[in-house]
This record gives structure tokens, sequence and C-alpha cells, in this order.
């Protein structure tokens, strides 16, 4: 229906099509529409001078997919640990979850 009403020659069907998309959005954005916890995952790493300072990398929250997202953050993370390999106190890992400090 959203689709038809913004093909429609009728600029008061178009103008309806790109209020309901705003108000889809806005609702989303005032709901917090996000992936649940339990599902996303979390890079992040550590190296430099402070080895206590955890650094946000990356979040993977692929909507109803734990499992794409955990091998999607472990790929990367072992893609960006073979870069600095070679470089003493650098560590990614990942964690369950939405980056928390």
């Amino acid at each position: 229906m959203f689709l038809r009403l913004l093909i429609m020659p009728s600029a008061n069907a178009r103008l309806l099509a790109i209020v309901l998309l705003f108000a889809g959005l806005s609702a989303c954005s005032r709901f917090q529409c996000r992936t649940p916890d339990n599902q996303v995952y979390t890079l992040y790493r550590v190296g430099g001078q402070d080895q206590q300072l955890r650094v946000h990398v990356a979040t993977f929250d692929e909507p109803g997919d734990e499992q794409y997202n955990q091998r999607t953050c472990e790929e990367v993370r072992d893609l960006e640990q073979a870069t600095v390999e070679r470089v003493p106190g650098y560590r990614y890992w990942c964690e369950k979850g939405y980056y928390r400090e």
C-alpha cells in the first residue's frame, strides 16, 4: 500500500505516503526500536598506553539473528587481531550485548 501511494500521480497521495513514512520512523525512534541486548555482539579492543581502557570498535545488531551477529563480530575480531599481531599489547574481543563502559 505504501509503495502504491508513492507512485500515484496525486500529490495528496504522495504527501500521505511521506507523512506515513516519517510517522513510522518517528515511532521507532521514540520507542527505542532496537535489537534485543541478548542478540547483539560488540567488538572491543585494548592497546597502546592505557591497558585498562576498553575501546568500542563496532556493534553487530542485525535484528533476529544472534548467530550472524556473533559470527560477524568474531570474523572482524580475527581480522583486526591479525593486523596488529606484531604490535604488543593490542587485543580485540567480542562481548554479548550493547556497548558498556
